[in-house]
């Protein structure tokens, strides 16, 4: 039986927030690792084993882009080997997964503009389904040179968590569509790239509302296909708790 979905917790983090130490790490995963730190900082989980959701629409591109660099320069030997882990497309989640000893489940998503609804969606069909009574949802975007050349239009390195759990909260995840448009669509450019619903979430979630069962959807374009997430706010005064 299908389950109902809330979201416990939301984070969004930009430049001008405390950084983590992630010295270590290519641009797009210490977004991540930053974001998922700031959301388990609000909500500390027990089960270790929840499924984590990345998505990032240009991901690991600065460190493939390093990566391709040397090896077209000087060949594949010339390349340090420190640097390939960094070109793996699920590195960012695999990152904050080591730091936090998270042992489910990784999910990673690369789908333009729809990249952080789609991982949002996953994570709730793993909560709705029963699969896990828990799951997170994370997206990062770094604004280095690379990123730039693809996509002017974004302009700030920023990353956003959601934590999602069946039991009730302050605001419902009510239904994740994705489908085809039969004439190719153009969403709105967004400085913060496919983070935009992340920080849409989470000021959603900050500013008080009075109203219970205030509806929004959030909608991604990327050529023909489109991603949607719908959600319902509830009044924080019927029980409802929400931590941010």
């Amino acid at each position: 039986m299908k389950r109902n979905v809330y979201i416990r917790c939301a984070v969004w983090r930009d430049e001008k927030d405390p950084a983590v130490h992630t010295a270590d790490m290519d641009a797009v995963s210490r977004w991540c690792v930053q974001s998922i730190t700031a959301l388990l900082e609000k909500v500390p989980i027990h089960d270790k084993e929840i499924p984590v959701c990345f998505g990032s629409a240009y991901g690991v591109l600065e460190s493939l882009h390093a990566f391709d660099t040397v090896s077209v320069q000087q060949g594949a030997l010339g390349v340090s080997p420190t640097l390939f882990p960094s070109t793996v497309l699920n590195a960012p989640a695999c990152h904050a997964s080591i730091r936090h000893r998270l042992t489910g489940p990784l999910y990673n998503f690369s789908n333009g503009a729809a990249s952080a609804l789609d991982a949002l969606g996953y994570a709730y069909l793993q909560v709705s389904s029963g699969y896990a009574d828990e799951a997170i949802a994370c997206a990062a975007e770094a604004a280095t040179r690379e990123t730039r050349l693809v996509n002017p239009a974004l302009k700030v390195s920023n990353g956003g968590a959601v934590l999602l759990t069946s039991q009730p909260g302050a605001m419902e995840l009510l239904e994740y569509q994705f489908g085809h448009l039969d004439v190719p669509g153009q969403g709105k450019a967004s400085p913060y790239g496919c983070v935009e619903p992340m920080r849409e979430l989470e000021e959603f979630l900050r500013v008080p509302r009075n109203e219970r069962g205030e509806e929004r959807i959030l909608t991604a374009v990327e050529g023909t296909r489109y991603s949607s997430v719908t959600v319902r706010y509830q009044n924080i005064k019927d029980g409802y708790a929400y931590e941010y």
